[in-house]
């Protein structure tokens, strides 16, 4: 089902948990940049955010990654719902379950379940790392949960979560290459040559 292979997706789920070491006790959020239509019902093609595909290797348009180090669930993907209709239009979706499984992340759920689920997930983190002002409806959502989840505290003396730079955080880590990644640039350098 995946197009990526299993290398691939444990290449993902190892950048998660290198990441979460460094976060611990706070939460990041990545959305997906939206789609944009170049003409009545058709689209300009799609390109996931740099981010959000380097911690998943996932590229559908609507989602959002949640990730909570050393919590349960740690890795929340929020994503399109199946629909074999809409599929028939725009291509294949992998649904909430098959992403969960193909992309080996904790916990997935509907892209419309964002909003209402992840009150509770940021409950009890320190800080929030979210790269404002690219989406204003996203930003729009996240101020309304940030809000929610500071009354859901009660009286803790908490307000708002302070939000860092998500980008600023990820640039760090994609900056410095492993292995895999050196050998995957090193491929991708002969195949130019050799055209």
């Amino acid at each position: 089902m995946s197009r990526l292979p299993n290398e691939a997706i444990d290449l993902f789920v190892q950048r998660r948990k290198a990441l979460g070491r460094k976060i611990q006790g706070s939460a990041l959020i990545l959305v997906a940049p939206p789609e944009h239509i170049r003409n009545h019902d058709v689209h300009y093609h799609y390109r996931q955010s740099s981010s959000l595909y380097y911690l998943t290797g996932f590229e559908e348009p609507e989602s959002i990654l949640v990730l909570r180090p050393g919590m349960t669930p740690e890795s929340v993907m929020f994503v399109r719902r199946k629909d074999a209709e809409r599929e028939t239009w725009d291509g294949f979706r992998y649904g909430p379950e098959a992403t969960q499984s193909v992309f080996k992340v904790d916990q997935c759920y509907p892209i419309d379940e964002f909003e209402a689920r992840t009150i509770d997930l940021l409950k009890g983190m320190e800080k929030l790392y979210y790269r404002q002002a690219l989406h204003p409806e996203a930003d729009e959502t996240i101020q309304r949960i940030l809000v929610k989840v500071s009354k859901a505290q009660g009286r803790t003396g908490m307000g708002l979560l302070p939000v860092y730079d998500a980008e600023d955080l990820l640039g760090e880590f994609r900056v410095i290459k492993t292995e895999p990644e050196i050998a995957n640039l090193r491929r991708a350098c002969q195949i130019s040559a050799e055209t």
